[in-house]
């Protein structure tokens, strides 16, 4: 494999609700161009739009052809980076996405499997987390959200072949869900004091915990 071949795709989202900024669209965006062992991140914001996503995922991967796809995404209230080891073939959107789409527990393809297994290093990202003094865990459930599809749309297009090996590889994808920031965790405190409890953790720290997993996965290869 050449070396301008090696590439991964960092996804995150745009800023959603009440949020002024999405943690996930920022340290994608950060890392874009930044080369982990000897693999360039290709860095690129989704939308929150249901609809829309998963088009555009695939034209990304279109585009870099990378051999490796995580997904950041928020979670804000989590104590740490919770890494995703499963995604679900379910949608169930309640408050309106930002293309005012919602979903009522339905299938995201209807005839395919009820989930897949993520096929990056999970259990070692988080070991590596912990070991690097940051918080993680693992999680089997993605949500019904965007991050969520975004994970199970990577995956089906990986299994059903719509993603090719590259060189004979199949590609990996994982999803990685991110706490808010102080900032965030902030302002909504001063909205509302129900959220005087919420967790939170710096940019520079997610970002960092990111690289780590990001090395990871390319040293599971």
């Amino acid at each position: 494999m050449s070396e301008k071949s090696k590439t991964i795709l960092l996804t995150g989202y745009e800023p959603f609700d009440r949020f002024a900024y999405n943690p996930s669209g920022v340290i994608a965006l950060a890392l874009d161009g930044k080369t982990i062992e000897g693999y360039v991140v290709k860095g690129a914001m989704l939308p929150v739009d249901c609809v829309k996503m998963p088009g555009l995922l695939y034209s990304l991967v279109e585009q870099y052809r990378p051999q490796i796809v995580i997904g950041l995404g928020l979670a804000f209230g989590d104590s740490g980076l919770r890494l995703e080891r499963v995604g679900h073939n379910w949608s169930e959107i309640s408050t309106p996405d930002n293309g005012g789409h919602t979903r009522p527990g339905v299938p995201l393809l209807a005839e395919a499997p009820a989930g897949y297994f993520s096929t990056f290093p999970a259990n070692q990202i988080v070991t590596d987390l912990l070991e690097a003094g940051l918080p993680a865990y693992p999680s089997d459930h993605a949500g019904g959200h965007l991050c969520n599809e975004m994970l199970f749309t990577a995956l089906h297009a990986i299994n059903s072949g719509d993603w090719p090996p590259i060189e004979g590889r199949p590609v990996v994808a994982g999803f990685i869900h991110l706490p808010g920031t102080p900032e965030l965790a902030a302002r909504l405190i001063q909205e509302d004091k129900r959220f005087r409890h919420s967790a939170s953790m710096s940019l520079e720290l997610m970002q960092q915990g990111i690289e780590l997993a990001l090395a990871t996965t390319v040293r599971s290869l």
